[in-house]
């Protein structure tokens, strides 16, 4: 996604690649037999471990291509010196193995449906595509680590309480909750002069409580009881909510608090994509909609695109932080 890597697993990803992998040995020489190729990518794996799971080790096609040709005279004369061409080793794998972080670990598919009670599957691995995007991106400046600290935090911002309304209302509207943070955003967290209808097509209800969340105070908080339950519905003060990188300026901590609420406005990317979609038919009844697997990798590049817009903002701002430099006209 966005040009980068992400970690995932199960046959159905390792046979593709192991196919893949095959194929381009396969197209070296088309007179060499399959099990040159066979015996090449056992070869030239990285071994990992002893333990039952890990069979030769993890693939390593660089390592089988500059081996292939030396590989293949080896067993040509092993052949004929009479020995099994299975015989022939090549000199160990000697490439460090790649580490992946506890969150690429958990996060092993965008949107698998399953539930993490860290809050860091889903919303938090989208937030370090992007800023790895970012990062990575040859054509625009990188982000600093504490802006790419406040991105994430606001990526992950708890919204399972029903006071929220980040998830729209009783016919969740994510575009609207999107449409409105970013607002909100670009208002560096003062919502105070927006009015309903601001937002095209968005519940009232969505829209006050939105409102309610973000502040210039800070964030309202509270859980799935808090319409039943007033007495649950807490508040954060941005200090509490960033942390250690809410310092300096007024100025600075403004655009931390943008920074912040981007990182919400692409968790409601996420939701938009990851939950249930209905449309409403002619009598108001609901229909739940079903994507074809070529809608779902058009909305794959939809949800890239958005997140490297949002980065891009998040980048720009970051580099006036950095400069000291007042906010863009």
């Amino acid at each position: 996604m966005l040009g980068l890597y992400t970690c995932v697993g199960g046959t159905s990803v390792a046979t593709a690649h192991v196919a893949g992998a095959a194929s381009v040995l396969t197209a070296q020489n088309t007179e060499n037999d399959a099990d040159l190729v066979n015996d090449l990518l056992k070869e030239s794996a990285n071994y990992i471990s002893s333990e039952s799971g890990y069979g030769n080790g993890l693939l390593d096609l660089e390592y089988a291509l500059e081996s292939y040709d030396s590989y293949a005279q080896k067993r040509e004369e092993a052949v004929e010196q009479g020995n099994d061409a299975e015989s022939v080793a090549l000199e160990k794998n000697a490439a460090e193995l790649p580490v992946f972080s506890e969150e690429e670990v958990k996060a092993e598919a965008l949107w698998d449906g399953k539930k993490d009670d860290s809050s860091t599957s889903n919303h938090y691995y989208l937030a370090k595509v992007g800023i790895d995007y970012a990062n990575n991106s040859e054509d625009q400046a990188s982000i600093s680590v504490p802006a790419a600290r406040v991105f994430k935090l606001g990526a992950v911002a708890p919204d399972d309480y029903s006071m929220s309304r980040l998830h729209g209302e009783m016919r969740p509207n994510y575009i609207t909750s999107y449409r409105l943070v970013t607002k909100i955003a670009l208002k560096n967290g003062d919502p105070s002069d927006l009015t309903y209808g601001v937002i095209e097509g968005q519940a009232e209800s969505a829209f006050t409580g939105i409102k309610k969340q973000i502040s210039l105070q800070g964030l309202m908080t509270g859980d799935k009881e808090a319409d039943s339950k007033p007495e649950n519905i807490g508040h954060k003060t941005w200090e509490e909510v960033i942390g250690s990188d809410y310092t300096g300026s007024d100025a600075r901590k403004a655009k931390l608090r943008r920074i912040f609420i981007y990182g919400m406005a692409l968790h409601a990317i996420t939701d938009t994509f990851a939950h249930d979609a209905y449309q409403v038919q002619s009598d108001g009844s609901l229909k739940k909609l079903v994507h074809s697997k070529k809608m779902i990798q058009k909305i794959l590049m939809i949800t890239g695109f958005m997140v490297q817009q949002i980065m891009l903002r998040c980048v720009r701002i970051d580099l006036r932080i950095q400069n000291e430099l007042p906010d863009a006209s």
